[in-house]
């Protein structure tokens, strides 16, 4: 295997700052919820209110209230960031943290953020991506709908939901219970999906409540990578069943799931038995790798219109993607076949045919590793990021291209892609 990530690395990401300095490198404003030495503002609404297409956002550690950012900002959480989604008042009410209106041809940058719900409030998802024609990229989020006190549990039954966007990557995320997705392209990479198990408010309560899939998709395309998603459990009690549901619930949309037996799609339990994976047309295009368990009698998969098995590319990021520190990246794939790893400036997605999605900016694009897999099928490559100022909250996705079998046939598929903002 031959890598480029020495001076040609740094000479692609100055680069690569200087192209979008249009959208980097504008003001950096410091959100301290403590009000410690440089803050601009102690909570999230002013700075949304203040900041300009291009700005980062630093956010110390603390806890805030949310507000909606509909620009093309970078939001870098610091360590220990929790937005509260709770009006408390009454009743109370949720008060989403919502991404909305980012322009065609811009990017918009949420990292290092816990997002909760600390109190039982109406079913409102508390994390909203919505209407945005330019990029959003997560990385590093939690978003925590459960509701917990003493004997009572009240969890919402969708999270997080991504609505009417053109392109939206999720980096090693939490969610649960739940990410809804509806009319837009989404790529989940190395992200936990646990959707609500049914149940009972408290043990004198009259109120129950239903299980949630871990994921619902309609009218989407949606590529997973090495990526866990888990339905949620049916309930039993006297006089009274609730049925579980499956890991994944699509309506007319196109799944992709690669990765290794390390990731799985699981479904709910109940009486019956769920799929792990439930469709109403579209299609489906899985790795056989990823473990699928359905519970009961029923089969893994049902309901898509097509559905295909492929060895198919996957490629994951780790590690602070840090100034002065590195980015490691792992590609999954058979022994022995043959890769070529890119990385580059975010690019509106565009398929290349035969090969899949392109997710890179092709004028930015830099191959930084090549070889052939070896028998273990994963090749680690350790990127170290320069130490230079400019490049703080500069967006990188790296997509990789690889040999794959298909029925017995060698050809060449792009992985998923995955996305790492310097901070």
């Amino acid at each position: 295997m031959s890598t480029g990530i020495s001076k040609g690395l740094v000479a692609f990401l100055i680069a690569a700052a200087s192209a979008a300095s249009p959208l980097l490198g504008q003001t950096t404003w410091i959100v301290d919820a403590s009000n410690g030495p440089g803050t601009n503002f102690t909570d999230l609404p002013p700075a949304f209110a203040r900041a300009s297409d291009g700005d980062t956002i630093l956010v110390r550690a603390g806890s805030y209230t949310p507000g909606t950012a509909s620009r093309a900002l970078t939001i870098l959480g610091q360590g220990g960031v929790v937005v509260n989604c709770v009006k408390v008042t009454l009743p109370p009410q949720t008060v989403p943290f919502v991404i909305s209106g980012v322009g065609s041809g811009k990017t918009f940058v949420l990292r290092g953020i816990t997002f909760a719900y600390n109190w039982s409030a109406n079913d409102t998802p508390i994390l909203q991506i919505s209407g945005n024609g330019g990029r959003v990229q997560v990385e590093d989020c939690q978003v925590d709908g459960t509701y917990k006190f003493g004997l009572t549990t009240d969890p919402l039954r969708v999270s997080a939901a991504i609505d009417n966007c053109s392109q939206v990557s999720v980096t090693r995320c939490v969610i649960g219970p739940s990410l809804r997705v509806s009319n837009s392209t989404v790529c989940l990479s190395k992200c936990t999906l646990d959707g609500r198990n049914a149940g009972r408010v408290n043990p004198t309560s009259s109120r129950y409540y239903g299980s949630s899939a871990g994921l619902y998709l309609t009218s989407s395309t949606a590529l997973l990578c090495q990526t866990n998603v888990a339905g949620g459990n049916g309930y039993f009690a006297f006089m009274l069943t609730m049925p579980g549901v499956a890991g994944i619930v699509s309506y007319g949309s196109d799944v992709v799931i690669t990765g290794d037996s390390s990731c799985a799609i699981t479904a709910g339990g109940d009486l019956k038995g769920n799929n792990a994976i439930l469709g109403s047309s579209g299609g489906l295009l899985l790795d056989p790798s990823v473990q699928l368990r359905p519970t009961g009698s029923a089969t893994p998969y049902a309901g898509f219109a097509n559905s295909h098995a492929r060895r198919l590319p996957a490629l994951t990021a780790s590690g602070p993607s840090s100034l002065g520190g590195r980015t490691n990246l792992v590609l999954y794939s058979q022994d022995k076949h043959l890769f070529v790893a890119m990385l580059a400036l975010p690019g509106s997605p565009f398929l290349v045919a035969p090969f899949g999605l392109l997710w890179l900016d092709v004028a930015s694009l830099h191959i930084f590793a090549q070889g052939a897999q070896g028998a273990s099928e994963h090749t680690t490559v350790s990127l170290p990021i320069p130490s230079v100022a400019g490049l703080r909250g500069l967006p990188i996705t790296f997509q990789v291209l690889s040999q794959a079998t298909d029925a017995a046939k060698l050809g060449w598929a792009l992985s998923p892609p995955v996305d790492a903002v310097l901070h």
